[in-house]
C-alpha cells in the first residue's frame, strides 16, 4: 500500500493514471491471508482504458490513491492545510546511530533530543533513565514553539498519530523518527502563537492533530506505516475559525 501515497512512487501513480483506470483498490487488514507474508497487502485492479479518476485524491499538487476519495474530499470541505497556513514540516535531523559519539544523558552537556517515545498522551516527557540518551551535543538546534509528532504510526489502516507541544524558547532537536511542525512568521511575537483566538495557533493545531476525526482521515491518506512530512504539510485538513 505504500505505493498509494509515497513520494518515491509518484511516477508510478502518474503512469497508472495516464494509461489505465483503477477499477478497485482494497487494503487487506491482515498479511496472514498470504503464506509467510510479513507486510500489509492490497488488491489493485487496473484496466487499460481512459482514467475515470476512481480511487484518486489530489491536493496541493499531490496525487494519491485511496479507498475513500469521496470521504477525503468531504473532509477537506471548508478546511485548509498546514502549507496554506504558512506552517512548515521537517523530519528530525538526527539519525541517532550515526551520531552515537554526540549523545549524552547529561542535560548540562547537550540539547534535548526528542524521540518518538517522548511524545506521550500527557504531552512531551523527557526521560533521564532511558536506554536511549536524551541529549545531544550540538549547536545546530531548533527553538520552540513547535509541535512534534511521531513519523512511524504503526500498522496500515490502524495507525496512531501522537503529538506534543515544544514550549516557547525551548532549545531542541528532533530524532529522525519524528516530524517537527514549525509555525509561520517566526519573527512574530512568539506568545501570540499560543492564543486560542489565533486561527493558526500552536495550541489549536495541537488539538486538531489529536482529534479522532483527524486520525480517521490520516488512515485514508497514508498507505504506509508512517506519515511523511510532505503528507502532513500538504494533506492534513485544518479547520480555521
Amino acid at each position: 500500500p505504500s505505493m498509494n501515497n509515497g513520494t518515491y512512487f509518484a511516477s508510478l501513480r502518474n503512469y497508472i493514471v495516464k494509461y489505465s483506470n483503477i477499477e478497485h483498490i482494497s487494503v487487506l487488514e491482515s498479511p496472514k491471508l498470504f503464506h509467510q507474508a510479513l507486510q500489509t497487502t492490497m488488491t489493485l485492479v487496473l484496466k487499460k482504458r481512459k482514467n475515470k479518476k476512481n480511487y484518486i485524491f489530489q491536493k496541493n499538487g499531490l496525487l494519491i490513491f485511496t479507498e475513500k476519495p469521496d470521504y477525503l474530499k468531504k473532509s477537506f470541505k471548508g478546511k485548509t492545510t498546514l502549507r496554506d497556513l504558512g506552517y512548515s514540516v521537517k523530519t528530525g535531523k538526527i539519525v541517532w546511530n550515526q551520531n552515537k559519539d554526540l549523545l549524552t544523558n547529561s542535560p548540562d552537556k547537550g540539547i534535548p533530543l526528542i524521540w518518538a517515545h517522548n511524545i506521550t498522551p500527557d504531552g512531551l516527557r523527557l526521560s533521564h533513565n532511558s536506554k536511549k540518551p536524551q541529549y545531544i551535543r550540538t549547536d545546530n538546534y531548533d527553538i520552540g514553539p513547535a509541535i512534534v509528532v511521531n513519523r512511524i504510526i504503526g500498522s496500515v489502516n490502524s495507525g496512531k498519530l501522537k503529538a506534543a507541544v515544544i514550549p516557547e524558547k525551548m532549545k531542541f532537536i528532533g530524532e529522525n523518527h519524528v516530524n517537527v511542525i514549525f509555525p509561520p512568521n517566526k519573527n512574530r511575537q512568539l506568545s501570540t502563537l499560543f492564543s486560542n483566538n489565533d486561527k493558526i495557533s500552536i495550541n489549536g493545531l495541537f488539538k486538531q492533530l489529536k482529534s479522532k476525526e483527524r486520525l480517521k482521515i490520516i488512515k485514508y491518506i497514508t498507505g504506509n506505516t508512517q506519515v511523511s512530512k510532505t503528507e502532513l504539510e500538504n494533506l492534513f485538513p485544518v479547520s480555521i475559525n
